[in-house]
């Protein structure tokens, strides 16, 4: 492999010179290369299109390419021996041009692409093992015909544009299956309908990092931000088609398109004491055994939190983002959950008009945060604010950890790290 440093690529003295130096390594009659990554991010010029296009002998390349042009996915395009192909970006309508060609490809990477990857393509890299799109959505069915497939990494995870009569009736059509040797699958974001499609493939254990997003209309109110019944029903199909396929080191993702608050069927009021809660869909969660759930932007009550905690015998994990809405006092009975091992509460919203200061959470937080961290000492805490929080601010976060760490330690043996502050990208 032969890498050229950012910093060199970077030079405007290095641009006129690539294409000719480049073809030198690349037609070398002894030592010809079969690998090659590239660190630079300008267009591709024709003389450098040229080059590549020649370059069959190639095997492996990573590029920071962004290709804008018919004539730059040609180029590489014609590089029918490559195994392994790297881009920072595509243009949507080059990427059949692009991958139709490429049919030894064992690993894509497509960087930034913001696209729904051309199913029949896609579908034909027969030998494809990894897949990297972390801005292109894949519908399910092309999805299920990746049979090399071990890991996946995408934006969105959508059903077919024009779904068979038999999915609009509810049956599941039999080529929507999960390949058993995908043992890795990162999704951003998908529909509860596009997860319960693929219900019917076998039942084994992998790595999820999955997004599940509710889409306004279908699943929730935008007006009242209440859960539909088909909100409802499809978390709990998600859920179901979870059970059992979610290792120790998966996690689910939980919220809604535009960040809106979600309440439960019925609104406001239906949370509360003998009310309807989240209790069927949080059920659901546990009986999937989901090891890490986050929530953004859900209003939990009182009984939502006993039923995390009583519903949720594996859970280890506990992310409350920014926006979600819980009492304070409420998060006394999340350790009974037995494993629960780490409870992340984001205080972004309690830190002011953009984000400035002062920091102000609820008055009975500290005492909460003392209660959890003294009386459970297998539970971790981390307050976590957004990396756009003025530095007064973090500062303040940062003062009241202190103050809490002191005070434990003085009630007993303490580990200081059980009580952490962080620093979150904005997503």
């Amino acid at each position: 492999m032969q890498p050229f440093t950012r910093q060199a690529m970077e030079q405007a003295t290095w641009a006129p010179f690539l294409p000719a130096f480049l073809g030198m390594l690349l037609s070398g009659r002894e030592h010809a290369l079969t690998q090659l990554e590239v660190y630079w991010r300008s267009p591709l010029s024709p003389e450098l299109c040229s080059v590549l296009s020649g370059a069959t002998q190639l095997t492996q390349l990573s590029a920071w390419f962004r290709l804008t042009e018919p004539d730059h996915a040609s180029a590489i395009a014609n590089l029918t021996s490559l195994r392994s192909l790297g881009v920072q970006s595509c243009e949507p309508q080059l990427l059949p041009a692009l991958l139709s060609p490429l049919t030894a490809l064992t690993t894509l990477s497509l960087g930034q692409t913001s696209a729904l990857l051309p199913a029949e393509p896609v579908a034909a890299l027969s030998g494809l093992a990894y897949l990297r799109a972390e801005k292109a959505a894949l519908d399910v069915h092309t999805l299920s015909q990746l049979t090399s497939l071990t890991s996946l990494g995408i934006s969105a995870l959508v059903l077919p544009a024009e779904p068979a009569a038999t999915e609009l009736a509810g049956s599941h059509p039999p080529s929507y299956l999960l390949r058993p040797n995908l043992d890795i699958i990162e999704v951003a974001c998908v529909a509860p309908e596009a997860l319960h499609a693929l219900r019917a493939s076998p039942v084994r254990q992998a790595t999820w990092q999955i997004g599940v997003v509710l889409d306004r209309g279908p699943h929730y109110d935008i007006d009242t931000g209440a859960l539909t019944e088909q909100g409802e029903a499809g978390l709990c199909n998600a859920a179901a088609f979870l059970a059992g396929r979610m290792d120790a080191e998966s996690d689910a993702w939980i919220g809604t398109e535009d960040n809106i608050l979600l309440w439960p069927v019925g609104g406001k009021a239906e949370a509360g004491p003998d009310k309807r809660n989240h209790t069927p869909w949080l059920e659901a969660l546990g009986r999937a055994g989901v090891p890490c759930l986050t929530f953004d932007h859900i209003a939990l009550s009182h009984q939502d939190l006993g039923t995390l905690s009583a519903a949720h015998p594996w859970l280890k994990r506990l992310d409350l983002s920014d926006g979600t809405q819980y009492p304070t006092r409420g998060l006394l009975v999340l350790p009974r959950a037995p494993t629960l091992e780490l409870l992340t509460l984001d205080v972004t919203e309690w830190c002011g008009p953009d984000r400035e200061g002062p920091f102000e959470p609820p008055p009975d937080l500290p005492g909460m945060l003392q209660a959890l961290l003294f009386t459970h000492p297998q539970l971790r805490i981390e307050l976590c604010c957004r990396e756009t929080v003025g530095p007064l601010v973090m500062d303040q976060v940062q003062g009241l950890a202190s103050e809490l760490r002191e005070e434990l330690d003085q009630m007993g043996a303490f580990e200081s790290e059980r009580l952490a502050v962080a620093l979150h990208r904005e997503d």
